[in-house]
C-alpha cells in the first residue's frame, strides 16, 4: 500500500489538488481494483489530504522564497523600508517647517484623475495642437 500511495503522490504534486472528495474517489477505485483493502481506505485517504496540505505548505514557502528574491533583485521596497522613509521625511519637513501635502479622496479632489483610494495624482492640463 505504501508503494502504491507514494507513486500516487509523486505523480507531479497531484496530492495538493485532492480534495476530501476526490481523494475518497481515489481511494474507492484503488479498493475496486484490489490495491487497497477496504479497511484501510480510510487511513489511505487521510494520508493523501495530510500530504497535500504538506506540500501545499512546502510550496508556498518556495514561492514566497522566490517572489522576494525577486522583489530584492529587482529593487522593490518592502512596507518597513517604506514606514521608515516616511518617518524620516517627517522629521525633515517638521525640522524644515515644512508642511506636508494632506493626501486626498478621489472623491474629493476636484482636479484627481485617477479612481483609485491612493493619492491622487493631479490630470496634466490639456496641450494645444
Amino acid at each position: 500500500m505504501e508503494d502504491i500511495l507514494t507513486k500516487t503522490l509523486n505523480l507531479g504534486m497531484g496530492a495538493i489538488n485532492f480534495t476530501k472528495e476526490k481523494a475518497e474517489k481515489f481511494v474507492e477505485e484503488l479498493v475496486k481494483r484490489g490495491q487497497v483493502p477496504k479497511q484501510e481506505a480510510s487511513n489511505v485517504v487521510e494520508a493523501l489530504l495530510k500530504r497535500g496540505e504538506q506540500e501545499t505548505k512546502e510550496i508556498k514557502g518556495v514561492v514566497g522564497r522566490w517572489v522576494q528574491q525577486a522583489l530584492h533583485e529587482a529593487g522593490v521596497a518592502t512596507h518597513a523600508e517604506l514606514a521608515a522613509l516616511e518617518k524620516r521625511l517627517a522629521a525633515v519637513e517638521e525640522r524644515l517647517g515644512v508642511k506636508p501635502e494632506p493626501e486626498c479622496a478621489p472623491e474629493e479632489c476636484p482636479a484627481c484623475a485617477c479612481a483609485e483610494p491612493e493619492p491622487c495624482q493631479p490630470e496634466a492640463p490639456p496641450t494645444d495642437q
